[in-house]
């Protein structure tokens, strides 16, 4: 019996030694929040540090700063680590590419200076949103001092991205028609209603005029200005040239 009981015990030994390894590649998760905290410490030590420096070697020294410790997150080795939650995997991938958009940024800091200011924000903006979405959805602890500004330019991109897309439906719904054409000239009208929560300066609506081909014969700006959330407008274009579909998209537009 004794025989039988050590045996028996011996093959639960192993059974259980074989499912320990096969228990499959290490989770990252919780070292990947780690991380963050951590890369975004040292991003704003160096830069309270910073003295004399050029500002395109700082800014780059301090964006490598965070992609020394994450950018292993972008190639790991998934037989032995991985993420377990999709999200959070998603959100890595998105903070990596957002560092190196600004990395990518810094090469045009002196040779243009607007497409620098330009990438250099996307990537700013996506990582802040990024790490509100750490904080509160997952518990990311950050430095307050150096998180308050973040967090409040996240708040500003999160309310552009609702007036944008609000924007985008109302601009869908026009309908342009023919009102009257005369001799070789077309007018077209539409009657829209601001339907968003914002008062326009002025919006702009870029219309495409197309012939059966799908070749642009004429490119029409519509111009509202002073239009207020919940009043009608007319918008209107004419043209003398003859084509087979129109498509129209937003252009610029400036809030009161």
């Amino acid at each position: 019996m004794k025989k039988i009981l050590t045996f028996t015990i011996v093959m639960i030994s192993i059974l259980l030694m074989g499912c320990s390894s096969e228990n499959g590649p290490k989770s990252v998760d919780n070292q990947f929040l780690s991380d963050v905290s951590k890369a975004t410490e040292a991003r704003w030590e160096y830069l309270d540090k910073y003295t004399d420096e050029s500002e395109s070697v700082y800014l780059k020294e301090a964006v490598k700063k965070e992609l020394d410790i994450l950018e292993k997150y972008k190639t790991l080795n998934e037989e032995e680590e991985v993420f377990n939650d999709p999200k959070l995997k998603k959100i890595a991938e998105d903070y990596i590419e957002a560092l190196n958009t600004q990395i990518e940024s810094i090469k045009y800091y002196t040779s243009d200076y607007t497409k620098y200011e330009e990438q250099w924000s996307d990537g700013y903006n996506k990582r802040s949103t990024l790490l509100v979405k750490l904080v509160d959805e997952y518990g990311l602890k950050l430095d307050e001092d150096g998180f308050a500004e973040l967090k409040e330019n996240a708040k500003a991109v999160t309310e552009k991205e609702k007036i944008d897309e609000e924007i985008e439906e109302m601009v869908k719904s026009i309908n342009f028609e023919n009102v009257k054409t005369e001799y070789d000239w077309s007018d077209y009208e539409a009657v829209v209603e601001n339907s968003t929560s914002v008062n326009f300066e002025g919006l702009e609506i870029n219309v495409k005029l197309l012939d059966k081909d799908g070749v642009t014969v004429s490119d029409e700006l519509v111009w509202v200005d002073n239009w207020n959330k919940g009043e009608k407008k007319k918008l209107e274009f004419s043209t003398d040239k003859s084509f087979s579909e129109m498509k129209w998209e937003l252009g610029s537009y400036y809030i009161k």
